[in-house]
C-alpha cells in the first residue's frame, strides 16, 4: 500500500504562528516523496462564540478532509503532517466517512476535550477531540457530515499529562477513556499497549492514530507550540506506534503541532522525518 503524505502547515487554530513554517523546514531536507503540499488559506480573522478564526480554520480543515478522502479512494494510506491539531478534524472526519465504526487513539499530552463554552483561550485546536465525538459547537461537530464522527466508546486518549479542569469534567461526564503518561510509566509500555488492545477488543479493529508531537519529552523534542514537562522519549514513542500498528488495522494517521521556530538543533525535525520513514516501513511490511 502506498503512503500518501498530506502536508499543511496551518497554525491559526493554535497558540503559535511558528507552526506555519513547518512545511518549508520539512521539505527543505528533501527526504520526502509522494506528498501533497497544501497551501494555508488565510482570510480576515474573526471570533464567533469563543471560536477564534473559525471561518479560516474550517476552510483549512476542509482542504485536509478532501485530500484525505482522495487518498482513501485511491487505496492509499493517508498520513497527514501538520500543522496544528485542529486539522485532525479533517482527517478523522474523512476517514470516518470511509470506514464504519472507526476507532481513534489520541496520542497527546493534552486532552483536546474543551468546547467553545469551556475553553479559556478560544483556540480551536484544543476542542477537536470533543467535536469529533459530537460535543461542542455545531460548526465543528457537523463539519464534513452531520453528527458524530467517532463514538465515545471508540476513543482512547493515550499519554495525556495536562488536562484543564473543565476538560476533566466533560471527560468524566461523557465517560471518555484515557490512560495518563504517569500510569503508562508505572505499568510499563507492554502492559499499557495490552490495555489499549483490550479496550478496543470486540469494538473495532480499524484505528486512526492521531499523534501530537507534544506527547514527547520537550527536552528531547522542543519544536512544539504547547510543551508539557516530562513525556515519552523517542524509543518509547517508536515502540508505541509499532505496537498500535501490530495490534490494529491502522487506517490512517496524523502527526501534528510541529513548530520549527521552537525547535533546537533540528531535534524535532530529525525525529519527525525518522517517524515518517518508520510509518512507511510499517505500512509496506504489514499492508
Amino acid at each position: 500500500m502506498t503512503v500518501k503524505k498530506i502536508i499543511l502547515s496551518y497554525g491559526n487554530a493554535g497558540a503559535d504562528e511558528g507552526v506555519f513554517e513547518g512545511a518549508k523546514k520539512l521539505l527543505k531536507k528533501g527526504e520526502l516523496s509522494n506528498y501533497c503540499l497544501l497551501e494555508p488559506i488565510l482570510v480576515a480573522k474573526e471570533t464567533k462564540n469563543n471560536l477564534k478564526n473559525l471561518n479560516e480554520v474550517l476552510l483549512n480543515i476542509d482542504l485536509v478532509a478532501k485530500k484525505t478522502k482522495e487518498a482513501l479512494i485511491e487505496g492509499a494510506f493517508p498520513l497527514f503532517i501538520g500543522g496544528d491539531h485542529s486539522l485532525s478534524l479533517g482527517t478523522v472526519s474523512a476517514v470516518s466517512s470511509h470506514y464504519d465504526n472507526l476507532g481513534l487513539i489520541w496520542f497527546d499530552a493534552h486532552g483536546d476535550m474543551n468546547t467553545n463554552k469551556t475553553s479559556p483561550s478560544g483556540n480551536i485546536h484544543g476542542m477537536i477531540l470533543a467535536a469529533l465525538q459530537g460535543y461542542g459547537d455545531e460548526s465543528l461537530t457537523d463539519f464534513y457530515f452531520q453528527g458524530i464522527k467517532v463514538k465515545t466508546s471508540n476513543v482512547l486518549i493515550f499519554g495525556v499529562r495536562d488536562l484543564d479542569s473543565k476538560e476533566k469534567e466533560l471527560i468524566k461526564e461523557k465517560g471518555v477513556t484515557y490512560i495518563t503518561y504517569d500510569e503508562i510509566k508505572q505499568m510499563g509500555l507492554k502492559a499499557a499497549l495490552k490495555k489499549v488492545k483490550n479496550y478496543f477488543k470486540n469494538k473495532t479493529n480499524n484505528i486512526h492514530l492521531s499523534f501530537d508531537l507534544d506527547v514527547l519529552d520537550p527536552q528531547l523534542s522542543p519544536g512544539v507550540s504547547v510543551p508539557v514537562r516530562k513525556g515519552f522519549n523517542f524509543q518509547e514513542s517508536k515502540e508505541i506506534i509499532e505496537g498500535i500498528f501490530k495490534d490494529f488495522n491502522v487506517t490512517s494517521m496524523d502527526i501534528v503541532e510541529y513548530n520549527p521556530q521552537l525547535d533546537q538543533n533540528n531535534q524535532t525535525l530529525t525525529y519527525l522525518l525518522k517517524t515518517i520513514k518508520e510509518v512507511e516501513n510499517l505500512i509496506s511490511s504489514e499492508k
